[in-house]
């Protein structure tokens, strides 16, 4: 039972989420990646190594940030 109430919030939040404007989404889905990154520090510590890697050690210092956001971006707009 416990899943299926999960299911369903995430689902009208979904719902509710799709009536409003893509400009608004988008906002909403980048506000929560840098709530994220600020919050979840193994995953900004992964996003990190991750650009580092990428870059050959040339990554800006905020680039795990800005990954952050755009995967709050790219999961608000998924909704």
């Amino acid at each position: 039972m416990k899943g299926l109430a999960a299911y369903l919030a995430l689902r009208a939040g979904a719902g509710l989420i799709g009536l409003l404007p893509k400009r608004l989404i988008r906002s909403l889905g980048e506000s929560s990646g840098r709530i994220w990154h600020r919050f979840d520090g193994k995953r900004a510590a992964m996003a990190r190594r991750h650009m580092v890697r990428v870059t050959k050690g040339h990554a800006v210092p905020h680039a795990s940030e800005l990954v952050m956001e755009s995967y709050g971006r790219y999961f608000a707009e998924a909704l």
